[in-house]
């Protein structure tokens, strides 16, 4: 799911440590710990569902998604070749009563 969302902004390689560390990215409170780190490039949001929303989790995540990529999209195109990436994220359902809280997150490493 996240190769096909990247697909439209690059060609890059999936990472699985990558996508680890976009876990740790992705929930509070270890929000943005990579964000100057290096040469790591961050893409990170969270969306509230109300319990009633049934879609399937791609859309969500898709749904969650859709505005940092549009706000990022030039940056995303001009990283270089050998830029690796990993995303991940969690779906938190039992923090509150009424609603599903979506976080997720893309971590970009370019070559040194």
């Amino acid at each position: 799911m996240f190769e096909d969302i990247n697909k439209e902004y690059n060609t890059h390689l999936w990472d699985d440590d990558l996508a680890a560390k976009a876990m740790v990215e992705a929930v509070r409170p270890h929000y943005r710990l990579l964000w100057n780190a290096g040469d790591y490039f961050t893409i990170r949001n969270d969306k509230l569902f109300t319990k009633r929303y049934i879609g399937p989790l791609e859309e969500k995540v898709r749904f969650v998604l859709l505005n940092p990529f549009k706000k990022y999209a030039d940056k995303l195109r001009q990283l270089p070749e050998g830029t690796t990436y990993g995303c991940n994220g969690f779906f938190d359902t039992d923090t509150m009563p009424n609603d599903n809280l979506l976080y997720v997150a893309c971590v970009y490493n370019t070559p040194n």
